[in-house]
């Protein structure tokens, strides 16, 4: 863990093979929403998912190459947004799982340092 000296926000930085992120969140509305995720890492090619109730509800998302770790010697510059469009959540209380998805033997993916949920009204 790190801190972010821009944001003052801690990092989870440097998930590794079989660790998973678990948060309990409050869904103040059913409906569509977009999760945003900022997120840092110097590889290319990698992806997360999210789960709710143990199934994946989001799919693949993408993450961006960032070239760095985010809170290192490059600081908050290095941190981009990962987005999950279009996800299905019901009101009240439930476990998000965070889930990086990788290659067998992958270390060191992400560091990982807020989400945040964005109602799609449009959508409804």
């Amino acid at each position: 863990m790190g801190v972010d000296p821009l944001e003052n926000l801690v990092d989870l930085g440097w998930v590794d093979v079989g660790e998973w992120l678990e948060y309990t969140v409050n869904v103040k509305k059913t409906g569509f929403y977009t999760i945003h995720i900022r997120i840092a890492t110097p590889k290319q090619g990698k992806s997360l998912h999210f789960e709710f109730k143990g199934k994946n509800v989001t799919g693949s998302v993408p993450v961006p190459q960032t070239g760095c770790w985010g809170s290192d010697l490059h600081g908050h510059d290095c941190f981009q947004e990962a987005v999950a469009f279009h996800v299905r959540l019901t009101k009240g209380v439930a476990r998000m799982r965070f889930v990086p998805e990788r290659k067998p033997g992958e270390n060191d993916l992400f560091t990982v340092d807020k989400f945040r949920f964005e109602l799609e009204e449009a959508k409804q």
